[in-house]
């Protein structure tokens, strides 16, 4: 099939936007005549500075994925995914912090359909792609996932510290590591348990009590990556996926929460003091498929503490 059939214009009318904006985007593709048209027409897109990496494969996404903070993802499922949705799951699994758009040919429209289904915000047909589809593509794609993610986080987030509550950890770190467990890929689940948060309460009052877990939120999301799930997970507990972690970094990441905790004290003379400790499993902790949660979250407790 002959793809060298991109369109380039210039879109939009001077006077539409307030300005331009940088967008960074990723293209996930095994084929360099798509992607040589692909980034010729989005540097096009009048109303965005782009910058544009590429990834000849999902495993070299998302080791980029994990390193960089990407506004929006191509994905040719025709290339990496061979008109297989289900390769296009496991990827979109591990991928909840950016919109992604698919890209297939109009033979492949009902594939492009499924992978919204799955997942995706949007998907193109490849023949005549040109900047004005492209630009209103990922508007569409970023409002998409922007609304998506403010109904998520009603349900999904602990009012008190900003994180994912357990139901949140539970809908985002559970596809995770259950497909992580299934390819076989590193990953760490870290244990947090805050016991001086009942002393805390118990003599300065339920404000400080909730200073101080918010004072613990701040240094998990200081030391962990904007790729990890951190979640308040009970009264005096949290819990954090940490994907494509290796036990090598366990212990500095550890380091770095504790010390960002100490400097605070330091610096701010709290009334209190707090006393956390932290422990995590990796593979080896022989997850099950059924396990919950609250399974998980228990075993990592048993076997790190």
């Amino acid at each position: 099939m002959n793809r060298d059939i991109f369109t380039a214009g210039r879109f939009p009318a001077a006077g539409q936007f307030d300005g331009i904006k940088p967008l960074s985007a990723l293209i996930i593709h095994k084929n360099p005549l798509l992607a040589g048209e692909f980034k010729r027409t989005i540097k096009t897109l009048g109303e965005y500075d782009t910058t544009v990496m590429e990834a000849p494969g999902t495993d070299e996404a998302l080791k980029l994925i994990y390193r960089n903070p990407f506004d929006v993802i191509f994905f040719d499922l025709e290339s990496i995914a061979s008109q297989n949705i289900s390769a296009f799951v496991d990827f979109i699994l591990q991928v909840p912090v950016a919109p992604v758009i698919t890209m297939v040919s109009v033979e492949w429209a009902g594939l492009g359909r499924e992978s919204v289904m799955a997942g995706a915000q949007d998907w193109l047909p490849i023949e005549g792609l040109n900047a004005d589809l492209l630009s209103r593509s990922i508007g569409y794609a970023q409002d998409r996932f922007q609304l998506k993610e403010t109904l998520r986080s009603m349900a999904l987030v602990d009012s008190t510290t900003g994180l994912y509550n357990k139901t949140g950890f539970s809908a985002v770190a559970l596809p995770q590591i259950q497909n992580a467990t299934r390819s076989r890929r590193p990953y760490l689940l870290f244990s947090v348990d805050v016991p001086s948060l009942d002393e805390i309460l118990e003599h300065h009052g339920q404000k400080e009590r909730s200073n101080a877990m918010v004072l613990i939120a701040q240094a998990l999301w200081h030391s962990f990556r904007r790729s990890d799930v951190i979640a308040r997970t009970g009264i005096e507990e949290f819990a954090i996926y940490a994907n494509d972690a290796t036990t090598k970094s366990a212990d500095i990441i550890i380091a770095r929460v504790k010390q960002y905790l100490l400097d605070r004290e330091k610096s701010e003379k709290w009334p209190f003091s707090l006393n956390i400790k932290m422990g995590y499993v990796g593979p080896e902790a022989d997850f099950k498929t059924e396990d919950t949660v609250d399974e998980m979250i228990r075993k990592a407790r048993l076997l790190s503490f």
